[in-house]
């Protein structure tokens, strides 16, 4: 089933797990109203405090209890259908919105929003409805309230975004990822059978409205060219499985859209983490900005984790939900521990069709199918 990535743990929407950034009502209105006024505040420090290392990060000083160790901009974001009367498009605040007349889907807040997303949805605007009549002919688990729109939008934001130096959509990972005979060969399993549909559909639009994706993928042209184009917008739909996470409106802790932070999706996943994310908005003109905070003190060269799922749930719905929703199964050291002390078989922890020997550790972003 194509899920949503599950960090941490209030609740579940549309049969996709929730991602949900904790310390939301202890930090996150004054963080959200007061630090962030204007796009030049959206530096990325962690540099100098961080490193990266093949799809991990790790602290290069010593961390306190606490304090921000990254903070990321968000690349692409969107608003769920079912709140873009209610929320800005661009910079996600719960604000009285102006529709857009082009689409009467999207509305902005404010005309600095209106302008800093000209450049996406400048070229969405006319598709919309197209996309939205293709989404909607599909099988109805695909439409689902009109999130697969969403999908859409953001993986045809992500191809054009990696046309752009130093955008970094090209560290993400996927559990495709250097496999392109396993994507090929799985297109057609039931398990890919949303992502397919969607990037079906995203690529019949875009053949009609030039610019939706990259001119260079030539999605005109009824070739093999269809294909490669089809398998790309798999990939990356399985990079948004694994990297995206919900932005959380912080009063009712409802998620209102969602969004790739891509220093963000670096952090690694931990049953015991060491760090915790939490969304801040900055206001007209802003996207939203992803914070990790350090949840106790870390030392050099320690790597920063997140957790993806519920930390009170028993290992082995921790291990089946994972590997569900992410394509690894958990090795962390909590998750052996717990096995250990409850002496789990291991046949009972893992979908039949995997074993230990085929998955990587939770601590690395590479999968193996």
């Amino acid at each position: 089933m194509w899920e949503r990535p599950n960090i941490p743990y209030i609740g579940e929407t549309r049969d996709r797990y929730i991602v949900v950034v904790v310390f939301a009502i202890v930090f996150g209105v004054a963080l959200g109203t007061s630090i962030f006024g204007h796009t030049h505040v959206f530096k990325i420090p962690c540099f100098q405090n961080l490193k990266h290392d093949h799809w991990c990060t790790k602290a290069s000083r010593q961390l306190l209890a606490g304090e921000v160790a990254l903070e990321a901009p968000a690349l692409v974001s969107c608003v769920f259908p079912l709140h873009a009367a209610s929320y800005c498009a661009f910079c996600i605040r719960r604000q009285p919105v102006d529709i857009c007349s082009g689409c009467d889907l999207v509305g902005y807040c404010s005309q600095r929003c209106r302008e800093a997303d000209s450049p996406d949805h400048g070229v969405e605007c006319r598709a919309i409805r197209s996309l939205s009549g293709c989404l909607r002919e599909a099988d109805s688990d695909v439409w689902h309230q009109g999130n697969a729109l969403l999908d859409a939008l953001l993986v045809a934001r992500i191809a054009r975004a990696e046309l752009l130096k130093d955008s970094g959509a090209a560290l993400l990972a996927s559990p495709f990822m250097g496999r392109p005979n396993v994507l090929r060969a799985m297109l057609k399993a039931p398990s890919l059978k949303i992502p397919v549909a969607i990037a079906e559909a995203t690529l019949a639009t875009a053949s009609e409205f030039p610019g939706l994706l990259p001119e260079s993928w030539k999605c005109r042209l009824n070739t093999q060219s269809r294909q490669a184009n089809l398998e790309r917008l798999v990939a990356i739909l399985m990079q948004l499985q694994i990297n995206a996470i919900c932005v959380l409106e912080h009063m009712w802790f409802e998620p209102v859209g969602e969004a790739l932070f891509v220093n963000g999706a670096l952090a690694n996943h931990s049953c015991a983490p060491n760090c915790q994310f939490m969304t801040c908005f900055g206001g007209e003109g802003v996207r939203p900005v992803l914070k990790l905070r350090c949840l106790r003190d870390i030392a050099p060269g320690e790597d920063l984790t997140v957790s993806y799922d519920d930390q009170a749930r028993p290992v082995w719905e921790r291990r089946a939900r994972l590997e569900s929703s992410h394509w690894f199964l958990c090795k962390c050291a909590r998750c052996l521990e717990d096995r250990s002390n409850n002496n789990i078989n291991n046949n009972n922890n893992h979908h039949p069709n995997h074993s230990d020997h085929t998955n990587h550790s939770s601590h690395s972003n590479q999968y193996t199918i």
